[in-house]
């Protein structure tokens, strides 16, 4: 009887260890889920804040007045080619 007390004793002390392990390991792993839980929204703000940007910088609005800044004139032009006799037609 005695043996077995003793025996219980022992696994109920092993198991109450590895309950304890088993608890700081999964603090720990909060701990880091938390964490990456922060980086996610980190990155998250960071994807919508460069997602305007690209929106902006590629404005056509921004683009035509940067254009302009630098010497380019609004409009086009347009230029007929029907209207020049092609090369093979002509007879001197």
């Amino acid at each position: 009887m005695k043996k077995i007390i003793i025996f219980l004793i022992i696994v109920l002390t092993f198991l109450g260890i590895v309950q304890i392990f088993l608890s700081g390991n999964i603090s720990a792993q909060v701990g880091e889920v938390d964490l990456l839980e922060k980086q996610t929204e980190n990155f998250k703000k960071e994807n919508l804040k460069l997602e305007r940007e690209i929106a902006f910088y590629s404005s056509l609005v921004r683009i035509e007045k940067e254009a302009e800044k630098l010497g380019f004139k609004s409009g086009y032009f347009l230029i007929d080619y029907s209207l020049i006799e092609p090369v093979a037609l002509r007879r001197e």
